[in-house]
């Protein structure tokens, strides 16, 4: 699956007025994954940008390893769900809302749309709560000794998202893997092998890496939102 890049317009006016701390800007050159789409909150979203950047992020989970195959399959999945229904009458379905209104009134076993697109949530919610806390654990200590283990940040993330939609069995099966699961290093060296080098961490680059997770994140929180805000609309249970 091709990684995209998204670029970031630079005002070249402003660069003297820019603050001794701040990011240089990038054009998502080292978190390659295609960005969702920047939408207003409670805005309709747009399907196929969101497909689109739903399939980039099993690139992401991709370099996870082995131990989340079944969060990478659940995530293609309902992907491949959604986009055939999105091929049945592209003209119709050009939001995501629009699927979803169209499937009000049916049994819920032909709610195909609205079920695919609620576990999709899930676990979007699952990764980016990882990557938030991922994020938030930088700035917070960048200039100490950052744990190279994530095993806490994969476990939080699932006990804050997913955990409470599984039965006991899958729980603990879930905790058990997660303890597989890679480090800071492996991961950061599989995002962006440049950022090491024979002198060590690129400070610069490794802040970059980290603002442009950051960013990432943030549209993807966005799009949760607003896809809350239609279930709330709708009195559909997520």
């Amino acid at each position: 699956m091709e990684q995209t890049s998204r670029e970031i317009d630079v005002n070249n006016e402003s660069k003297e007025n820019q603050e001794s701390d701040e990011l240089p800007a990038t054009n998502n050159e080292l978190f390659k994954f295609l960005k969702f789409p920047a939408i207003k909150p409670d805005s309709p979203i747009p399907i196929q940008p969101f497909l689109d950047a739903c399939r980039s992020l099993i690139d992401f989970v991709t370099i996870l390893g082995p131990v989340f195959i079944p969060v990478r399959s659940d995530i293609g999945g309902n992907v491949d769900k959604l986009t055939k229904i999105l091929n049945t009458d592209p003209s119709r379905f050009t939001t995501l809302n629009s699927i979803i209104e169209s499937e009000i009134g049916l049994s819920s076993v032909k709610q195909i749309g609205t079920d695919a697109l609620l576990w999709l949530t899930r676990a979007l919610q699952y990764m980016n709560m990882f990557l938030s806390l991922l994020v938030d654990d930088y700035s917070s200590d960048h200039n100490g000794e950052l744990s190279n283990d994530l095993t806490k940040h994969f476990t939080l993330a699932y006990d804050s998202t997913l955990r409470k939609h599984h039965n006991w069995i899958v729980q603990n099966v879930v905790h058990l893997s997660l303890k597989a699961a890679p480090s800071r290093n492996t991961i950061i060296n599989l995002l962006s092998p440049e950022i090491n080098s024979s002198a060590g961490i690129d400070k610069e680059k490794e802040k970059c890496l980290y603002q442009e997770m950051n960013d990432y994140r943030e549209l993807v929180e966005i799009n949760i939102n607003s896809i809350h805000q239609l279930y709330d609309r709708l009195s559909i249970e997520y």
